[in-house]
């Protein structure tokens, strides 16, 4: 699915974004914008509305009957308001998806995943996401019966500035194995729209097999 960037969209629709509310996905949809992560909506422009509980949830059936392939690329989404507190991207009983040069900014959690392999969550930028009770990637417990949870995602290459909440987190029952943290710039750059009243990890790892944690920049 194609999402043209804010100018052709105005010109057809006479909006310049795209609302979104409790999107349920259940095969393997790509949707693409022509965008850069970065601060602007200069790509596939979707605004998450107040008192969504999710902007897209991806949901497989089982373990045994998943979705294969698809994600976002070239996308960028904002909440509505400063105020928005949903979770941008929820996946669950996922493979070989991709999340590429995909923008999230003002809301609650980027991602909450769950039994998600294979798959890669790279060139992003997050920017005033998180709270006091959301995480910014956050890995949950483990789906059906243990381990089924999220095996070979690669979180690479992205930027993370102003955000709340841990940024990076797995859960005390997560059971997530190869976990792949690479090359990415965490920056506290403003201060956040809804700061911490205690003190958060840039990265929490709870159960976990194995996570490595190579090569990122902390300012």
């Amino acid at each position: 699915i194609y999402i043209p960037n804010p100018t052709v969209l105005n010109s057809e629709t006479g909006k310049s974004y795209l609302s979104i509310k409790n999107i349920t996905i259940t095969s393997n949809v790509l949707i693409i914008g022509d965008g850069v992560a970065g601060y602007r909506q200069v790509g596939g422009a979707i605004r998450v509305l107040d008192g969504a509980d999710f902007g897209f949830y991806f949901k497989g059936t089982s373990n045994s009957s998943r979705i294969i392939g698809g994600g976002l690329r070239g996308i960028s989404m904002i909440g509505e308001t400063a105020s928005n507190n949903s979770t941008f991207v929820k996946a669950e009983h996922c493979s070989s998806m991709e999340f590429h040069n995909v923008s999230m900014r003002q809301g609650g959690s980027a991602f909450n995943i769950r039994d998600f392999m294979e798959s890669r969550i790279d060139y992003c930028y997050f920017n005033s996401l998180g709270s006091e009770t959301l995480n910014v990637i956050h890995i949950g417990d483990y789906m059906d019966s243990a381990p089924w949870n999220v095996n070979n995602l690669h979180i690479s290459n992205n930027t993370f500035g102003s955000c709340s909440g841990n940024w990076i987190y797995a859960s005390d029952s997560a059971n997530a194995d190869l976990i792949w943290v690479e090359g990415n710039k965490f920056e506290w750059d403003s201060t956040p729209t809804n700061p911490n009243s205690t003190n958060k990890s840039v990265i929490y790892v709870g159960r976990v097999e194995r996570f490595y944690i190579k090569n990122n920049g902390f300012v």
